[in-house]
């Protein structure tokens, strides 16, 4: 998924209405939304798995430059978040509206680098209760308090 364009939220995917999806060997790739998730946007009471795939160059003017998630729930392996960014929070990932309930999102052999956004978490950005469980997780050279050139 490459080179698309959302009038409000997920660029290059939109999962809603509780749904579940899952790529495996994909790539979201030069994507963007004025709004929420450039590359992929994520429901409350929506469900993402992503395995090796790779979330590269993708933008938002708002909140989560390749993934924003809205309090649903989410799963990535072996995959590359990189060189994204936000005119907002979220360069890389943002997440957000857990419960202390919730079972853990995971990270697993995830690299997110090379992010930016103008405000909070340039690699990653999480509120609001949510519990992440992470392994060889790599979050570096990500900055926050630039201004992004390819704004919305």
């Amino acid at each position: 998924m490459s080179n698309n364009h959302a009038n409000n939220y997920g660029g290059g995917i939109y999962n809603g209405g509780g749904s579940t999806i899952q790529f495996s060997g994909s790539n979201v790739i030069d994507n963007s939304s004025p709004s929420y998730g450039g590359g992929l946007f994520n429901c409350q009471e929506c469900q993402f798995s992503l395995d090796s795939t790779n979330l590269i160059k993708n933008h938002t003017g708002g909140y989560g430059g390749a993934i924003y998630n809205g309090g649903g729930h989410y799963k990535i392996f072996d995959a590359r978040i990189d060189s994204n960014s936000s005119n907002n929070q979220g360069g890389g990932l943002y997440s957000y509206s857990g419960s202390s309930d919730d079972v853990p999102d995971t990270l697993k052999n995830v690299k997110i680098r090379f992010n930016t956004a103008e405000e909070y978490g340039g690699g990653l950005y999480l509120a609001d209760n949510q519990a992440v469980y992470s392994e060889n997780l790599l979050v570096s050279n990500n900055i926050v308090g630039i201004s992004n050139s390819n704004s919305q």
